[in-house]
């Protein structure tokens, strides 16, 4: 894998920052210029090396306060991801 462009490392920032601001139509815009194509999974790495370092920065250097803060965030996306199953379509709902 090539290293990343001042552009893709950019964009990856800019892409965290939108996720984190819930903001989707900017997320939406950047994943359409940078993770389509031949160049999707490469984007896809710049972006978890981006988040790793903004985890590591926020954690005061500590890695494994870094790594305790990625876990939470993986219970949380599981949490959210089993409930939105166990809710199922809304417009199978009983009305």
């Amino acid at each position: 894998m090539s290293a990343a462009t001042d552009d893709e490392a950019l964009a990856a920032y800019a892409l965290i920052r939108a996720n984190v601001a819930r903001d989707h139509y900017t997320a939406a815009r950047i994943l359409g210029r940078w993770a389509s194509g031949e160049d999707g999974m490469a984007f896809a790495a710049v972006v978890a090396s981006s988040a790793a370092i903004i985890l590591t920065r926020e954690a005061a250097g500590d890695r494994d306060g870094a790594l305790r803060a990625a876990d939470a965030a993986v219970q949380v996306s599981q949490g959210l991801a089993v409930a939105a199953y166990e809710r199922g379509p809304a417009d199978t709902r009983a009305a």
